[in-house]
């Protein structure tokens, strides 16, 4: 009996770990999508997720025209002074939906207009990914675009503990910066696009340790940038290090549907537990900053910003793209998770509300992304 038991055991297992391997999508509870309809995923190989997420989709499109954002509980904006302004929601331009925020500087001394999410407690990692448009930029007087400007558009930046020092996400002399660009013309043909890692001085002033794996320097410049007149989308994928040690992440991928080719695996960044993002336990990730910052010699200019998702500790998630073939996609777009469970006899499933974002009516293809980056298969699915 020992034996037959023994022999039974294992081939239930085998089939069990081999299809669990990689996630596969086998049917979703209906196949005509819409936007904000509740959709159960079923499958396997999904693992588990904490629903720990963030998503502004829906915060945007209740918003007022012209009025400045107001967001929810742990995010935070500028307040509207002389040198920052505070976003606003806009029927002006959008990616999905009827509005988008803008971020803008009507006078030359404004230099920020952007928000901040909070994690209380800090987080040690983070999955982002929105999308941005921005507008040709002003030149101030005296300046060219041969040799000035600069922005900075998103970063992550740490809790340095009590006083001044505390929750200062727009210090950035002391903070992760993930992404900026200097050296015009900005934004123009997609190049000189920037990139900074800089992990956190002990000390809260400026200086800082940057550098982004073993043979990178701490700047890098990526030829496929940001362009202007064009929605793009950008995803960020982050965990911090170990003190004083190279084995945190940052990927960075920026894509834009427009120019009909598959998203590449990577654009900008993709150093895998290469870097070092902190000197020591003290100094958690606490903010995801929107920085947007303009400055030296950039006078005015705007962009606007949509369907803005985060969530914390892991990169599975769901997304919808245009190819059955996750690598052939040329437009995809995030799904927002609301029950994530776990197997139930052979099947995981993940109840999804369906974010349509710039799809139009037709057929497109879902998948499940775990959290080690692998995609599914993709199911055939319509949106109305």
């Amino acid at each position: 009996m020992k034996i037959l038991y023994f022999f039974f055991v294992l081939i239930i297992m085998v089939p069990y770990y081999s299809y669990g391997a990689i996630p596969k999508v086998t049917a979703v509870s209906d196949s005509l999508f819409d936007d904000g309809d509740s959709i159960i995923v079923r499958g396997a190989g999904f693992g588990t997720h904490t629903l720990d997420t963030q998503w502004l989709g829906n915060n945007i499109e209740q918003g007022t025209n012209n009025s400045e954002i107001k967001l929810p509980t742990n995010w935070s904006t500028e307040t509207t002074s002389s040198s920052r302004q505070c976003p606003v929601y806009t029927t002006e331009d959008k990616h999905g939906g009827s509005k988008s925020i803008k971020a803008f500087f009507p006078i030359s001394s404004v230099y920020t207009s952007g928000f901040t999410l909070n994690k209380p407690g800090g987080f040690n990692s983070a999955y982002a990914t929105w999308w941005f448009k921005p507008v040709p930029l002003t030149w101030a007087t005296g300046s060219t675009s041969s040799s000035v400007g600069q922005f900075k558009m998103f970063r992550v930046t740490p809790g340095l503990g009590g006083g001044i020092y505390a929750d200062q996400p727009h210090n950035w002399y002391w903070s992760q910066q993930l992404m900026g660009t200097s050296n015009p013309p900005m934004f123009e043909n997609g190049n000189n696009m920037l990139i900074n890692f800089c992990r956190s001085s002990s000390i809260p002033t400026y200086d800082t340790s940057c550098y982004a794996g073993d043979s990178t320097p701490a700047s890098i410049y990526r030829s496929y940038g940001i362009k202007t007149n064009v929605w793009q989308r950008i995803e960020v994928w982050t965990e911090t290090s170990t003190p004083n040690t190279k084995d945190g992440t940052i990927s960075i991928l920026i894509h834009r549907s427009e120019d009909g080719v598959p998203v590449p695996p990577v654009t900008f960044a993709n150093y895998i537990r290469n870097t070092s993002t902190r000197e020591t336990t003290d100094y958690p990730w606490k903010n995801i900053v929107w920085e947007n910052y303009f400055g030296n010699g950039v006078d005015k200019g705007n962009f606007y910003i949509d369907d803005v998702f985060v969530q914390f500790n892991s990169q599975a998630r769901v997304e919808i793209g245009n190819s059955s073939i996750w690598s052939q996609c040329t437009h995809r777009e995030i799904q927002i998770p609301t029950k994530w469970n776990p197997r139930v006899g052979d099947v995981d499933s993940v109840k999804i509300t369906v974010n349509k974002g710039s799809f139009s009516s037709g057929q497109a293809f879902l998948f499940i992304v775990d959290d080690n980056g692998n995609p599914s298969n993709g199911l055939p699915v319509n949106f109305k």
